[in-house]
């Protein structure tokens, strides 16, 4: 009986309890005023922080990279100088068998013969510029001779070539009976040019260049021959000795098939 009451009591005291607290976790209202409605907080749902992602860096990666080492551009390199071609010095080649004279023209005397590709300094000129000297004879000091411009190629720079001084003519041959008569006799040599008297007339006039206006010097013989050297605006020149040449006339004369002409 005792113990019944006891637990009354305490249950008594814990309703007592709970009624109190409910009270006062409540909040009055005030007399006249409408009770505050309760705000209803809805609760979204979380929305999850992505996690940032960090790349794999591998341990190549992170060494870095040396660079190509830095070549310097090369200057260009400056072209050297043109040098200038220096022209030949003067000189002269003949063409043929070539006359060379005392002076400059036929009027002077036959110093002696150049052979066909001879190759001469040019020393000088004429007035004129018809004819050069050269050394002569021989390449030693000693007078110049004479070569003309139409019997050879001149090459190099002849601006600055000195004109020289024509030598004084020789004098004029005599003319009439002592004149001297001229020509070989006998047989004349093979595969040569041969100039022949053709035996119908007297004597043969033979003049010092290819032309009667140039001194008579010399008439070929009846019956006598001479070797020939060249032919020239109608005219042939012959070798009348050792250093002396003269002229003919082509139609006074007979030529052998070893004479070029152009009056064949």
């Amino acid at each position: 009986m005792h113990m019944k009451s006891r637990t009354a009591c305490i249950l008594a005291v814990l309703g007592l309890t709970m009624l109190l607290t409910a009270c006062l976790t409540e909040p009055l209202p005030v007399q006249g005023e409408a009770p505050t409605p309760i705000d209803v907080v809805e609760l979204l749902p979380t929305t999850a922080v992505p996690t940032p992602t960090v790349a794999s860096v591998t341990t190549a990666e992170l060494i870095p990279t040396p660079s190509a080492p830095h070549t310097p551009t090369p200057m260009p390199t400056p072209l050297p100088a043109t040098a200038v071609p220096v022209p030949p010095p003067p000189h002269l080649i003949t063409r043929g068998e070539t006359a060379v004279r005392t002076g400059p023209g036929l009027a002077y005397d036959l110093s002696h013969f150049l052979g066909p590709g001879t190759t001469a300094p040019i020393l000088g000129r004429d007035a004129a510029g018809d004819w050069w000297a050269i050394h002569g004879p021989g390449d030693g000091p000693g007078p110049h001779s004479w070569v003309a411009d139409s019997d050879v190629t001149v090459q190099g720079d002849t601006a600055n070539v000195p004109i020289f001084a024509a030598p004084a003519l020789p004098p004029t041959p005599v003319s009439g009976h002592d004149v001297p008569l001229v020509g070989e006799m006998g047989v004349p040599p093979a595969e040569r040019c041969i100039i022949s008297h053709p035996g119908m007339v007297g004597p043969i006039n033979v003049h010092l260049g290819p032309g009667a206006q140039f001194a008579l010097i010399a008439r070929l013989d009846v019956n006598r021959w001479a070797e020939g050297i060249q032919e020239q605006v109608g005219w042939y020149e012959i070798r009348l000795g050792p250093g002396q040449v003269g002229w003919l006339p082509v139609t006074a004369v007979a030529l052998n098939e070893w004479c070029p002409t152009s009056q064949q």
